[in-house]
């Protein structure tokens, strides 16, 4: 997958991936027009919506009807540094959802990729690649995983 970010102007990223266009912006207290999720809200939306897609599933393979059924995902940020320390994921069933589903469909809500990605961190390789299009081996900054000695 590849995904090309571009700078329409402000504080505002353009990242065109598989034919769609994402934007995103700064809120006003930090120096930007307001006029799109910040990248991390994204972040956390990219899990909200994995996790949505894996109960979609759970509820359409049953036979359940997913209309009035909902993921809420809270985001609970710690002091220094500012980052997420603990996310709270509640699924909000549909009328007549059977009792005996619960534990599966939470079950089910963990299989979500996103979520599975940040337990398992990848390594980040940074290239430096003038207007000539031509990397230089000397400007690549590799970053060690999280936990990791590499």
């Amino acid at each position: 997958m590849e995904i090309d970010v571009s700078f329409p102007g402000g504080k505002k990223v353009r990242a065109a991936c598989g034919g769609f266009t994402v934007e995103t912006d700064q809120p006003v207290e930090r120096g930007g027009d307001g006029t799109a999720p910040s990248p991390f809200d994204l972040f956390l939306c990219s899990l909200a919506a994995c996790t949505g897609f894996e109960v979609l599933c759970f509820l359409r393979e049953r036979g359940l009807h997913a209309e009035d059924a909902r993921v809420v995902v809270r985001a609970h940020h710690g002091a220094q540094p500012p980052l997420v320390e603990r996310v709270a994921i509640e699924i909000h069933v549909p009328t007549g959802f059977p009792p005996r589903y619960a534990d599966a469909i939470a079950r089910a809500a963990g299989r979500c990729k996103v979520r599975t990605q940040l337990s398992q961190p990848p390594e980040f390789t940074v290239s430096v690649v003038p207007r000539d299009g031509r990397a230089r081996p000397s400007s690549q900054v590799s970053t060690k995983r999280a936990g990791s000695d590499r």
